[in-house]
């Protein structure tokens, strides 16, 4: 059984509407990063390049979802872990 996914196929994935992007434009660095990180995982979706493009993409917005909660300022919330910061996956406590 193989992990790779074909391309979903740009019709079906929108990209980034402009109100969006501006709207996390201007909360600074974190926004941008985030914003940059959705636009990444569109394009990795899209392509053709990647084998686990699926894999890559998740990261992508794992790593968006960490920009975006730290523009809150408040600690990380019961459940929600950091990208790529270790520890015991929630799903695997228990």
């Amino acid at each position: 059984m193989s992990d790779t996914m074909p391309p979903t196929g740009e019709d079906e994935l929108p990209e980034v509407d402009e109100v969006l992007a501006a709207a996390m434009a201007v909360q600074g660095p974190s926004g941008v990063r985030a914003l940059g990180l959705l636009r990444d995982a569109r394009q990795i979706l899209t392509g053709t390049l990647l084998e686990q493009s699926a894999e890559v993409a998740e990261s992508c917005l794992r790593g968006a979802a960490d920009a975006l909660m730290s523009l809150t300022g408040v600690p990380v919330a019961a459940g929600h872990r950091p990208a790529g910061r270790g520890g015991p996956s929630p799903r695997s406590a228990g």
